[in-house]
């Protein structure tokens, strides 16, 4: 017996246990169903629900952030929740924080979240505090409700009040609001007083029958009769008594409304005897009325049954420069083909009462066939009983080619960025070959049978160097030597230089005795000058006429384009030849780098572009006018110079010898070896650096024995320019050379500023790294004077 209990607690206890197993099971899967259930929810909840650590780090958001802001789940957390937020909902947030950590369980406040693309949107949040079992505040969750219709709606409800409130105020009728069910006025508008002669105080308050304003009490019986039927009556003649005790005849029209849950009526009445005045009113408002649409910029007219009727004279002022006899032919017709369709599908969804822009751009037709932007802003309209559209049409033509001129500008800078990069690497490659060709000069004797190879070589290296040259002007980094320059003077020199080469071409010129001088780089605008007479040459294959003159004008002189123009001072350079011409597509690109309409291996179409490049560096202008068939004119307009022209300087060949110690530093090895290899050469002992941070670790060690540093200005590490800082702060009398294949504007002129002994351009030949070191190391005149101790 003893046995068979035992046996029979067992049991019971094993299955109590298969119980509880099979009850644990059923929880588990509950609770999975729950979290399946509960991930379904935040799946496709429409608020967005955020837990946020104490530093306000996003540790989970929903979905549907993705919806409202625009970020996927990743991105919002890997941001700070106060990233989302406009700056004014940020310290709004600040204020709702501090609510909640002095012991505030949870907060209501609306923000403004920032989507992803800048658009800003109101969300009601919901921010609730996390408390560990030590009421410690470990988070926050924030249940945010895109409430941005809700704004947009409290934002139109307090503009209608505003505006209800402002045609109250100022409208000229009377306008009154009284309770329904005994007639007590709560409002009145000062028309109401100016007809009445009753004060506001006077009335609000008090009824009808109080101030006894009706005249007949039978017409405020039917009135009231017919508000009681329909809710509103319209011109309702009625006559007041007012406070003088006279009798005056109005025209009232009311309506019920419904204001804080109780019936008003709202009325305005209207004063016929003062009828006569307003009908002059009118006539004077129509007359006006009539005048600015005469007077319009823009051309209004009704388009019905693709008739255009009632133009303004504008309207018919661009029907005679199109051609149009607007009578006879339909308004379509000279809708620019690509555009017709569209223009004619939206017209007509108009009329149908489709949704469509109101406002969009298309093209018409001139008389000699040209199209011309226009912008239309269009509305339905009810004529004579048939639908049609009230049309205004600008001419934007202008405002489309400055916005297609402004995308060109853009283009073409960062073409001029990348052909910047590409000259200064082509630079540093020329300089290594220039390098040795200067070195096997000087050991080649010119007996010797590579002599000429050798010339040749360095012919294409000067080659390759006019055309790094070109891309750095493009580039508007090609200014070196900015001078005081007399241009009447380089325009005639450069043109005496050009007619050796082109000897037949006939020139007639007027340039101004009075010519003002024009800072600026006499190598880079010789180019610009000699790249528009060999292309006004080109263009004249049979022969022809150049025409050059100058001026000196103002800002307010220069052609009206389609850019900004600096006031101020300048000269006028015009270059005209009576050469074939261009058409308007190919003097769109004429500037553009690259282009060109010669056959291959006659032009690299660049030269336009570098002249382009480097006036806009001078801070000038250049200008292309041309038709096919009738030449083609250059306008140039350069700022003047405050200083006088300086003379031009004497270029000397010869290689100067020297001694001492240089340190040459540049990151490129090829550079690096054939300029220590130049310095030997001359003569001077050559400590290397390859970085700028190697640089400084020489100079330390060796400053007393280095007497200039050839510094490369465009470095992986350090750049020259803080280099040279370095170096002074080691020896304020360091004396130090930039080595650059872009030019003298920005940062190497701030270097120079500071004291900097010289700069020299890559590539550079031998000759004239001599002279650039010998006049770095040359002793200034007040050091020659003194006497040594």
């Amino acid at each position: 017996m003893t046995g068979k209990n035992h046996n029979s607690e067992k049991d019971a206890r094993i299955q109590q246990l298969a119980d509880e197993m099979q009850q644990a099971r059923r929880s588990e899967a509950a609770a999975q169903e729950s979290l399946a259930h509960y991930r379904l929810v935040a799946d496709n909840l429409t608020d967005i629900i955020w837990t946020l650590d104490t530093d306000l780090k996003p540790t989970f958001v929903t979905p549907s952030v993705k919806v409202h802001l625009g970020y996927a789940i990743q991105e919002v957390l890997g941001l700070d929740f106060c990233d989302t937020l406009t700056p004014s909902s940020q310290e709004q947030l600040r204020y709702a924080l501090k609510m909640l950590q002095t012991g505030s369980p949870s907060t209501a406040l609306d923000l403004e979240h920032t989507h992803q693309n800048g658009t800003g949107f109101w969300f009601e949040c919901q921010l609730t505090g996390l408390f560990n079992d030590d009421r410690e505040l470990t988070g926050y969750v924030c249940v945010s409700r895109n409430i941005d219709r809700r704004k947009q709606a409290e934002s139109a409800l307090q503009l209608s009040n505003a505006l209800f409130q402002t045609a109250f105020a100022v409208s000229p009728d009377a306008v009154t609001l009284n309770r329904l069910r005994d007639g007590v006025y709560t409002m009145v508008n000062e028309g109401f007083a100016l007809l009445t002669g009753y004060s506001q105080e006077a009335v609000i308050g008090k009824t009808t029958q109080e101030i006894d304003i009706w005249a007949d009490p039978r017409e405020r019986d039917h009135l009231m009769e017919a508000l009681d039927a329909s809710g509103s009556i319209r011109n309702l003649e009625a006559r007041f008594r007012i406070k003088d005790g006279s009798i005056r005849t109005g025209l009232v029209s009311a309506n019920i409304i419904i204001l804080n849950r109780q019936p008003y009526v709202l009325s305005i009445t209207k004063d016929i005897n003062t009828f006569k005045k307003a009908k002059e009113a009118l006539t004077e408002s129509e007359e006006k009325y009539r005048k600015l649409i005469e007077t319009a910029t823009d051309a209004i007219f009704i388009l019905q049954d693709g008739e255009v009727k009632f133009p303004n004279p504008k309207a018919r002022e661009m029907a005679r420069q199109m051609g149009v006899d607007l009578k006879q032919h339909s308004f379509f017709e000279y809708v620019a083909p690509e555009d017709q369709n569209m223009v004619l599908e939206r017209h007509f969804r108009r009329l149908k009462g489709d949704k469509v822009p109101s406002t969009y751009n298309f093209r018409l037709l001139r008389a000699n066939g040209e199209a011309f932007w226009v912008e239309v802003n269009a509305v339905k309209i009810v004529w004579e009983g048939k639908p049609a559209t009230l049309n205004f049409i600008r001419d934007i033509d202008d405002q489309v080619k400055l916005e297609a001129e402004f995308q060109h500008a853009r283009k073409m800078e960062a073409v001029g960025t990348l052909a910047g990069a590409i000259a200064h690497n082509f630079n540093n490659l020329l300089m290594a070959i220039q390098g040795n060709v200067s070195l096997l000069l000087l050991d080649t004797e010119s007996e010797d049978p590579r002599h000429e190879e050798i010339q040749k070589i360095q012919e294409h290296v000067e080659s390759g160097a006019r055309l790094t040259s070109q891309l750095l002007g493009y580039a508007r980094k090609g200014k070196y030597k900015i001078r005081s320059l007399d241009f009447n003077s380089l325009i005639t020199k450069t043109m005496a230089s050009f007619r050796q080469s082109h000897p037949t071409a006939r020139v007639a010129s007027e340039l101004a005795p009075d010519l003002d001088a024009v800072a600026g780089d006499r190598s880079q605008l010789e180019h610009v000058l000699f790249n528009i007479f060999k292309n006004a040459v080109d263009a004249m294959p049979e022969g022809g006429e150049l025409f050059i003159k100058t001026m000196n004008i103002d800002h307010e002189q220069i052609r009206k384009r389609n850019y900004k123009i600096k006031a101020g001072e300048y000269i006028m350079l015009v270059i005209a030849d009576t050469g074939v011409g261009m058409e308007q597509k190919v003097r769109r690109r004429i500037f553009e780098p690259f282009f060109t309409t010669k056959g291959l291996g006659h032009g690299t179409g660049l030269g336009l572009a570098s002249a382009y490049g480097i006036i806009k560096g001078h801070s000038g202008y250049i200008d292309v006018d041309s038709q096919k068939g009738h030449g083609t004119t250059f306008f140039i307009y350069l700022p003047t110079s405050t200083r006088p022209a300086e003379k031009t300087d004497y270029k000397d060949k010869s290689v100067i010898h020297g001694s001492g110690c240089i340190l040459m530093v540049d990151d490129d090895p090829a550079v690096l070896e054939i300029s220590s290899k130049m310095l030997t050469k001359l003569g001077f002992r050559v400590l290397e650096a390859c970085s700028g941070r190697d640089a400084l670790s020489v100079y330390r060690q060796n400053r007393d024995m280095i007497d200039l540093v050839i510094l490369d200005m465009i470095m992986p590490d350090i750049g020259g320019g803080e280099v040279y800082e370095r170096l002074k702060d080691i020896n304020r009398n360091v004396k130090a050379i930039l080595a650059t294949g872009y030019s003298l504007d920005g940062e190497a002129s701030r270097i120079l500023k500071k004291g900097c002994d010289g700069v020299i351009q890559k590539p550079f030949s031998i000759d004239r790294l001599s002279r650039v070191i010998h006049r770095a190391l040359k002793p200034s005149p007040a050091a020659k004077g003194k006497i040594p101790n």
